[in-house]
């Protein structure tokens, strides 16, 4: 039997470790990305395209609060043309 003791440093390193390990586990688990990695596989296997009436500002929505900020270039684009669909990879 060994015992070892670590200064507090130490001890507070490891424990934010441990704290940040399990952050990514659940985020792992759980999440946006989940559900559009599974659409987009899903659609990918079957050779199907992901059709939506009226919901690109609903997938950008969901982009925009569960993933990350639309690039800001997005916003500056002029009213009249289509928008480009966010490609996920």
């Amino acid at each position: 039997i060994a015992c070892v003791v670590f200064p507090k440093a130490e001890r507070a390193r490891r424990a934010e470790a441990e704290r940040e390990a399990r952050v990514e586990a659940a985020r792992a688990r759980t999440g946006a990305r989940r559900i559009f990695q599974a659409v987009r596989d899903a659609c990918r296997e079957r050779n199907l395209p992901l059709v939506g009436h009226n919901c690109l500002f609903d997938v950008l929505f969901l982009l925009e609060h569960f993933e990350a900020p639309l690039d800001p270039s997005y916003e500056k684009r002029p009213s009249g043309t289509f928008p480009p669909v966010p490609f996920l990879q």
